[in-house]
């Protein structure tokens, strides 16, 4: 199934990066990793461009952004966010809720977890 990705900054709330990478969750956490060192580049070249080929995430659109597109969000958490409003880091296997009994629910806890999947 295809499932595209963005970059979104989770301490603000917001995408930073519309990309809709499909299957971009790998390449955009590295690049999610690399926001600090890539900040740190903005200030010292602000019209530098970073390929998101770099990253093997390959975009609907431009395979480059602006590194300064990154500057508001210096020191924030960065992680990808799919179309459904999933982070890359939750385990985001379905569970049942235990309110309405539906299977549309997905876990929210961290991917590798110990115990059963929870949903909140």
């Amino acid at each position: 199934m295809s499932t595209y990705w963005d970059l979104d900054c989770k301490t603000c709330n917001c995408t930073v990066l519309y990309i809709h990478a499909n299957h971009g969750e790998k390449g955009l956490s590295e690049l999610a990793a690399d926001a600090a060192k890539i900040v740190e580049a903005a200030k010292l070249c602000p019209h530098l461009l970073i390929d998101l080929d770099h990253y093997n995430v390959y975009p609907d659109g431009r395979g480059t952004f602006s590194a300064s597109r990154l500057l508001p969000h210096e020191g924030h958490e960065m992680v990808p966010r799919n179309e459904y409003g999933d982070w890359a880091k939750d385990c985001n296997k379905y569970v049942s809720c235990s309110a309405c009994g539906c299977e549309h629910h997905r876990c929210k806890l961290p991917i590798g977890h110990n115990g059963e999947c929870k949903s909140t």
